[in-house]
Protein backbone atom coordinates (compact mmCIF):
# COMPACT_ATOMS: atom_id res chain seq x y z
CA UNK A 1 0.00 0.00 0.00
CA UNK A 2 1.04 3.54 -0.52
CA UNK A 3 1.92 5.89 2.32
CA UNK A 4 -0.97 6.35 4.76
CA UNK A 5 -1.09 9.71 6.53
CA UNK A 6 -3.76 8.91 9.09
CA UNK A 7 -6.14 6.05 9.54
CA UNK A 8 -8.97 5.42 11.96
CA UNK A 9 -10.66 2.17 12.91
CA UNK A 10 -14.34 1.75 12.16
CA UNK A 11 -15.26 1.26 15.82
CA UNK A 12 -13.60 4.60 16.70
CA UNK A 13 -15.33 6.30 13.78
CA UNK A 14 -18.72 5.11 15.05
CA UNK A 15 -18.03 6.74 18.43
CA UNK A 16 -16.97 10.00 16.77
CA UNK A 17 -20.01 10.35 14.55
CA UNK A 18 -22.54 8.85 16.95
CA UNK A 19 -23.98 6.21 14.61
CA UNK A 20 -24.35 2.51 15.40
CA UNK A 21 -21.77 0.25 13.81
CA UNK A 22 -24.21 -1.71 11.58
CA UNK A 23 -25.31 1.58 9.98
CA UNK A 24 -21.72 2.68 9.34
CA UNK A 25 -20.84 -0.79 7.98
CA UNK A 26 -23.76 -0.68 5.53
CA UNK A 27 -22.75 2.82 4.39
CA UNK A 28 -19.17 1.60 3.87
CA UNK A 29 -20.26 -1.44 1.86
CA UNK A 30 -22.57 0.60 -0.39
CA UNK A 31 -20.52 3.75 -0.96
CA UNK A 32 -16.79 3.26 -0.31
CA UNK A 33 -14.08 1.40 -2.25
CA UNK A 34 -11.90 -1.19 -0.53
CA UNK A 35 -8.19 -0.43 -0.82
CA UNK A 36 -8.79 3.26 -1.56
CA UNK A 37 -11.18 4.44 1.15
CA UNK A 38 -10.80 1.59 3.65
CA UNK A 39 -8.83 -1.61 4.24
CA UNK A 40 -8.61 -4.54 6.62
CA UNK A 41 -5.90 -4.36 9.26
CA UNK A 42 -4.47 -7.71 10.38
CA UNK A 43 -3.34 -6.79 13.89
CA UNK A 44 -5.54 -5.78 15.54
CA UNK A 45 -8.14 -7.25 13.23
CA UNK A 46 -10.19 -4.22 12.22
CA UNK A 47 -11.58 -2.17 9.36
CA UNK A 48 -9.56 1.04 8.98
CA UNK A 49 -10.55 4.17 7.06
CA UNK A 50 -8.10 6.36 5.14
CA UNK A 51 -8.34 10.14 4.86
CA UNK A 52 -10.20 9.77 1.55
CA UNK A 53 -12.66 7.42 3.22
CA UNK A 54 -13.19 9.87 6.08
CA UNK A 55 -13.88 12.67 3.58
CA UNK A 56 -16.42 10.54 1.72
CA UNK A 57 -18.07 9.52 4.99
CA UNK A 58 -18.37 13.20 5.98
CA UNK A 59 -20.19 13.88 2.70
CA UNK A 60 -22.50 10.90 3.22
CA UNK A 61 -23.64 11.93 6.69
CA UNK A 62 -23.32 15.68 5.94
CA UNK A 63 -21.57 16.31 9.25
CA UNK A 64 -17.91 17.12 9.82
CA UNK A 65 -16.16 14.34 11.73
CA UNK A 66 -14.38 15.74 14.80
CA UNK A 67 -10.61 15.30 15.05
CA UNK A 68 -10.64 13.94 18.60
CA UNK A 69 -12.97 11.21 19.82
CA UNK A 70 -15.09 12.04 22.88
CA UNK A 71 -14.14 10.41 26.15
CA UNK A 72 -16.24 7.26 26.35
CA UNK A 73 -17.29 6.16 29.79
CA UNK A 74 -19.88 3.55 30.63
CA UNK A 75 -22.75 5.89 29.67
CA UNK A 76 -22.89 9.31 28.05
CA UNK A 77 -25.53 11.73 29.25
CA UNK A 78 -28.36 12.13 26.73
CA UNK A 79 -27.36 15.77 26.23
CA UNK A 80 -23.78 14.81 25.29
CA UNK A 81 -24.76 12.34 22.54
CA UNK A 82 -24.39 13.97 19.11
CA UNK A 83 -27.64 14.47 17.22
CA UNK A 84 -27.02 13.97 13.51
CA UNK A 85 -29.16 13.01 10.58
CA UNK A 86 -28.77 9.52 9.15
CA UNK A 87 -30.90 8.42 6.21
CA UNK A 88 -33.44 11.12 7.04
CA UNK A 89 -33.71 10.15 10.73
CA UNK A 90 -32.60 12.33 13.61
CA UNK A 91 -31.01 10.46 16.49
CA UNK A 92 -32.47 12.10 19.58
CA UNK A 93 -32.00 9.50 22.32
CA UNK A 94 -28.83 7.85 23.46
CA UNK A 95 -30.38 5.11 25.53
CA UNK A 96 -33.11 2.59 24.80
CA UNK A 97 -36.70 3.64 25.40
CA UNK A 98 -37.07 1.32 28.38
CA UNK A 99 -34.14 2.95 30.26
CA UNK A 100 -35.28 5.10 33.17
CA UNK A 101 -33.69 8.22 34.59
CA UNK A 102 -32.89 6.50 37.88
CA UNK A 103 -29.94 4.12 38.00
CA UNK A 104 -28.54 1.77 40.61
CA UNK A 105 -25.35 -0.28 40.88
CA UNK A 106 -25.61 -3.99 41.72
CA UNK A 107 -23.76 -4.80 44.96
CA UNK A 108 -24.92 -8.36 45.64
CA UNK A 109 -26.89 -11.01 43.79
CA UNK A 110 -26.31 -14.26 45.70
CA UNK A 111 -29.36 -14.60 47.92
CA UNK A 112 -31.56 -17.62 48.59
CA UNK A 113 -34.40 -15.56 47.12
CA UNK A 114 -33.57 -15.30 43.40
CA UNK A 115 -36.15 -12.53 43.00
CA UNK A 116 -34.06 -9.96 44.88
CA UNK A 117 -30.67 -8.28 44.52
CA UNK A 118 -28.86 -5.70 46.65
CA UNK A 119 -28.14 -2.38 44.90
CA UNK A 120 -26.53 0.95 45.78
CA UNK A 121 -29.16 3.60 45.08
CA UNK A 122 -29.22 7.21 46.33
CA UNK A 123 -26.07 6.68 48.44
CA UNK A 124 -27.51 3.70 50.33
CA UNK A 125 -27.78 -0.03 49.83
CA UNK A 126 -31.31 -1.37 49.35
CA UNK A 127 -33.04 -4.49 48.06
CA UNK A 128 -34.31 -4.36 44.47
CA UNK A 129 -36.93 -6.75 43.12
CA UNK A 130 -36.14 -8.58 39.86
CA UNK A 131 -37.59 -11.51 37.87
CA UNK A 132 -34.41 -13.59 38.19
CA UNK A 133 -31.13 -12.52 39.80
CA UNK A 134 -28.96 -14.83 37.67
CA UNK A 135 -28.37 -12.27 34.88
CA UNK A 136 -27.19 -9.45 37.14
CA UNK A 137 -23.44 -9.03 37.66
CA UNK A 138 -21.87 -7.19 40.57
CA UNK A 139 -20.94 -3.65 39.51
CA UNK A 140 -23.55 -3.59 36.74
CA UNK A 141 -25.48 -0.32 36.29
CA UNK A 142 -29.21 -1.02 36.03
CA UNK A 143 -32.30 1.12 35.40
CA UNK A 144 -34.74 1.11 38.33
CA UNK A 145 -38.27 2.27 39.04
CA UNK A 146 -39.91 3.01 42.35
CA UNK A 147 -43.43 2.04 43.31
CA UNK A 148 -44.12 3.76 46.63
CA UNK A 149 -41.48 2.15 48.90
CA UNK A 150 -40.55 -0.74 46.55
CA UNK A 151 -37.56 -0.57 44.19
CA UNK A 152 -37.95 -2.63 40.99
CA UNK A 153 -35.50 -3.23 38.14
CA UNK A 154 -36.89 -1.81 34.89
CA UNK A 155 -35.69 -4.71 32.72
CA UNK A 156 -33.89 -8.05 32.87
CA UNK A 157 -30.47 -8.39 31.19
CA UNK A 158 -30.50 -10.38 27.93
CA UNK A 159 -27.43 -12.35 29.09
CA UNK A 160 -25.48 -12.44 32.37
CA UNK A 161 -24.01 -8.96 32.83
CA UNK A 162 -25.23 -7.59 29.47
CA UNK A 163 -28.13 -5.51 28.22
Amino acid sequence: MNELKSVIREIELCVKIGLPRPVVTKMRQNNLVEGVDWFYSARPKAVCYTEDGMAKMEKLISVEIPAEAPVVQKWLANGMIPKISANGLILTKGRPGWWTDEEAVVVGNAFANRKAIRVRWNEREVICRVKNAVGFAIGMVIPVRTYEHILVCARQPRAPGRW
